[in-house]
């Protein structure tokens, strides 16, 4: 009894903790826990391979730089996972391009440097970048291929299994 009071305990402590971090993003603590609660369905309904913490932490990144992320939740994730990098590493990757700093598209393939000039025209962080950048990363052919080939492994498979039993049982 003692146990599953402390879990629950630490459970509630980590979703206050979360809440508390990301009311100010989101829209107010009802957005946040809606955003939460759509990360968490995600993941238990096996749609995403990525934990709640860490796809609230890349709709975080995306929103701060004037993303709406749940529109591009499911996109994210599929090319997150084909490039074999984390939800929160890929929008961060994406939020940072649309802030200057292209990086991280850089490093991970998906632009050359020489195609980072392509987007110099537009100022940091404006709409026209913020939909220049998403159009170029959605249609990239490479990433597109990547996605179709993907495919879900053992790992995966546990990972999310294990993100799910923590849920329920911290």
């Amino acid at each position: 009894l003692a146990g599953a009071f402390y879990a629950l305990k630490s459970s509630a402590a980590e979703y206050v903790d979360t809440l508390k971090k990301n009311t100010l993003i989101f829209g107010g603590q009802l957005s946040t826990i809606k955003a939460m609660e759509q990360a968490q369905d995600r993941l238990l309904k096996g749609i995403s391979h990525f934990s709640m913490t860490d796809q609230l932490e890349g709709m975080k990144q995306l929103a701060a730089s004037g993303i709406d992320a749940r529109k591009n939740l499911e996109w994210i994730d599929k090319a997150a996972h084909a490039t074999g990098k984390s939800f929160s590493e890929f929008s961060s990757a994406i939020a940072n391009a649309i802030q200057g700093n292209m990086s991280g598209l850089v490093d991970m393939g998906l632009m050359t440097q020489r195609a980072t000039r392509l987007f110099d025209k537009y100022q940091a962080n404006t709409v026209m970048r913020q939909q220049a950048i998403l159009n170029f990363v959605k249609q990239h052919k490479g990433l597109q291929n990547a996605i179709i080939n993907d495919f879900d492994t053992i790992k995966d498979q546990m990972r999310r299994l294990g993100a799910a039993w923590k849920t329920f049982l911290y």
